[in-house]
């Protein structure tokens, strides 16, 4: 600046250059954020399954009458939807390369069970004969977060930010 009517004021102190240069490099590093994502959006997921959807706003359809029967007839499993086995909601899995986290499953019939299939299938009988087949899996969203989710996510991550920075200055 080279008005007279304005005064300037440096601070380039090697000390503050390296608080800042501190602080850029402490949180460039993304990894405890995800880490605090991932744990949060699994419980979020784990919380979908315990409650048949209802935790992330919306209850799962029921099963189908067909399906209920062959249920009680075999004696299959606990009674929650999609907890009958209990393989899709432990299979769950996340991982964290880099700046990136992942959470999904392995399960091939994980993606018919979140968002659902309408499809008519050709199939054939063990004489050889050819039918059709009507296959109707209501979606159940267990990958899905509610409004609150993200609320409390962001909170905890406000908190270990805010944290964080507190440890940094009082270096």
């Amino acid at each position: 600046m080279s008005n007279d009517k304005y005064f300037e004021v440096k601070i380039n102190t090697k000390e503050i250059v390296n608080k800042l240069n501190e602080i850029k490099k402490d949180f460039s590093n993304l990894t405890p954020f995800l880490q605090i994502i991932d744990i949060q959006l699994r419980n979020a997921i784990d919380d979908n399954f315990a409650t048949e959807g209802t935790s992330s706003g919306e209850k799962w359809k029921e099963w189908s009458d067909t399906y209920k029967k062959w249920k009680i007839k075999n004696h299959k499993g606990n009674d929650l939807i999609l907890n009958s086995s209990a393989d899709l909601r432990q299979s769950i899995i996340s991982e964290i390369e880099g700046n990136k986290l992942t959470i999904g499953t392995p399960m091939e019939y994980a993606a018919i069970h979140n968002f659902g299939l309408k499809k008519t299938l050709q199939k054939n009988n063990k004489k050889g004969t050819s039918f059709s087949c009507d296959m109707n899996m209501p979606k159940r969203e267990y990958m899905r977060f509610s409004p609150q989710t993200f609320e409390e996510l962001l909170e905890e991550l406000n908190d270990y930010a805010q944290k964080k920075l507190n440890e940094i200055t009082k270096k």
